[in-house]
């Protein structure tokens, strides 16, 4: 098995360490997160980590991240480098590590320094004068991002930290293997905001302040919000309707069939 190795000239303590996951991570404790990608934390030389193993990779990804894309690991490597020289939080970049076998990408494992910020899924525990002030500071941190053209595909609350310092909330980002460098339309603003998922009143209050911040129209920029919303709506109640006609038809055919 063939192993490309990036370290960041910072950590190259860990360089031993490194070389050698493949054959470890399986057997390490320290799971955080299990699903389609597995995240696990460790302490290694006193320095606190955070690996996540790209796994379910596909036959057609094998090849594709072999021969015409960058795997996963080393466009969140290249991105956290590129956001830390914009000014904008994200845990450090540690390494990225690409397992290949018989000429076809096989594993991958991103590497990052661990952060104790939490993810914005808990920002619904706030209520009050400490919510309004969690989202005002939440709308500068996107528009400072969206200044910047950095427009985060996986903009999510899973994927967004956050953590008060000294009376201010501050934020960093996460999972950025998926990340384009491009002017932030009205309408691509508005549907990176939409990506949170926060509710309607949080929403408005978001979209206020960042139209106020970016200096473009708040109206236009809350009727985009409701438009999209109305089509997410019908298009839920148009698939909850199929799922439902599909379920009918098969118990239909089960009892024909078994008359």
């Amino acid at each position: 098995m063939k192993q490309v190795v990036q370290i960041n000239e910072h950590f190259m303590f860990l360089e031993a360490f490194l070389n050698g996951l493949p054959s470890v991570f399986n057997s390490m404790d320290g799971l955080i997160f299990k699903k389609r990608n597995t995240l696990k934390l460790q302490t290694i030389a006193g320095q606190k980590i955070v690996i996540k193993s790209y796994e379910k990779i596909y036959m057609a990804n094998r090849f594709i991240y072999r021969f015409f894309r960058e795997s996963k690991g080393k466009r969140a490597f290249t991105n956290a480098s590129f956001f830390l020289s914009q000014g904008v939080n994200t845990p450090r970049p540690i390494a990225y590590l690409d397992c290949y076998s018989n000429w076809l990408f096989k594993s991958g494992y991103f590497i990052c320094e661990y952060s104790d910020f939490q993810t914005l899924e808990y920002f619904q525990e706030l209520d009050g004068k400490e919510k309004s002030k969690a989202l005002f500071d939440l709308g500068n941190f996107i528009v400072d991002l969206h200044q910047k053209e950095i427009y985060h595909l996986d903009f999510s609350l899973s994927n967004i930290l956050f953590k008060k310092v000294n009376g201010t909330y501050q934020f960093s980002l996460v999972d950025n293997n998926r990340v384009k460098i491009k002017r932030i339309t009205l309408k691509r603003g508005v549907k990176s905001l939409i990506r949170l998922g926060l509710p309607n009143q949080d929403m408005i209050f978001l979209i206020e302040h960042y139209a106020h911040k970016r200096g473009l129209n708040e109206s236009e920029l809350l009727r985009i919000y409701f438009q999209y919303k109305f089509k997410q709506e019908v298009k839920y109640k148009r698939k909850t309707l199929l799922k439902k006609l599909r379920s009918k038809l098969y118990h239909f055919l089960q009892k024909v069939k078994y008359k």
